[in-house]
């Protein structure tokens, strides 16, 4: 319990610790590094993808994690030069709220849209390869 009370407290959200960086700073630094790495990895990956609704897919996941990531290091990059509001924890969380529901409605485009367009392509693609034998 006390730890819900430490996380909606004035000390773990608003304050800025001018002396030294936290545990809690280094873990956010770590989250949105491994963000832009996931990041690269799918970029990587949708250079070799060649099925364009797979590729549109990775395409949202990755304009996702480099657009989060990108943003957390800009905040620990405040966090670290003591700026005001935008170095405060509650912006990271508020960064990472953010990203989580933009990654519920990749979701949601995952879990009702994607498997029908995937359909509906592969189908389009088999019929126009035997129109083109013809």
């Amino acid at each position: 319990m006390n730890f819900i009370k430490h996380i909606f407290s004035y000390d773990f959200l608003i304050y800025i610790n001018r002396v030294r960086l936290d545990n809690t700073d280094t873990t956010f630094a770590v989250i949105a590094a491994v963000l832009i790495v996931a990041a690269i990895a799918i970029r990587v990956y949708m250079y070799f993808e060649k099925h364009i609704v797979r590729y549109q897919l990775l395409s949202r996941v990755w304009r996702m994690s480099l657009t989060i990531g990108l943003l957390g290091a800009v905040w620990y990059g405040a966090r670290y030069q003591l700026v005001g509001w935008f170095g405060t924890h509650l912006a990271f969380i508020l960064l990472m709220l953010v990203g989580v529901v933009w990654a519920g409605y990749i979701l949601k485009y995952y879990l009702q849209s994607y498997k029908k367009e995937k359909s509906h392509w592969d189908h389009k693609q088999l019929k126009d390869k035997y129109l083109k034998m013809a």
